[in-house]
């Protein structure tokens, strides 16, 4: 899998590399210390897993982790596993905020740019010729 993450275009590396750090995004759901902040509300770490915001937050970040491992692996679906992973996110924190009793309303504007950056992110993978080349190659 390394050779295949050097022979990325560079926005796929990038791409790929924000997706496996959600591994420390899972791993801060666990570890006390600082308060969890959602939309301007400031909760301890077992309040954030009592509303159940934390499972939700684990199974999103998880599945941009396996999205992000297809991609490595070049497989065919890798580019729609990030998408749905990218668009999961991207509505998950209106969810979040909403279970933690957080100002929806201020997450509106934030998700609806990350769901135009996701369609962004799409069309480079879909129309970049670096990206249609890395997933047409048998894998290295």
């Amino acid at each position: 899998m390394w050779r295949n993450f050097l022979a990325m275009p560079i926005i796929l590396k990038l791409l790929t590399a924000s997706a496996l750090g959600m591994l420390l995004v899972v791993v801060s759901t666990f570890v006390p210390g600082s308060p969890i902040h959602v939309f301007g509300r400031e909760m301890t770490h077992s309040e954030f897993w009592a509303t159940g915001a934390g499972l939700v937050t684990v199974v999103v970040c998880f599945s941009a982790i396996a999205a992000a491992v297809l991609m490595l692996r070049r497989s065919s679906y890798g580019r729609p596993a990030y998408m749905v992973a990218s668009a999961a996110m991207s509505l998950s924190a209106l969810f979040v905020a909403g279970v933690t009793g957080a100002n929806v309303a201020k997450g509106i504007p934030t998700t609806i740019g990350n769901l135009l950056l996701t369609l962004v992110i799409a069309l480079y993978l879909y129309l970049s010729k670096g990206s249609r080349n890395y997933f047409r190659s048998s894998a290295l």
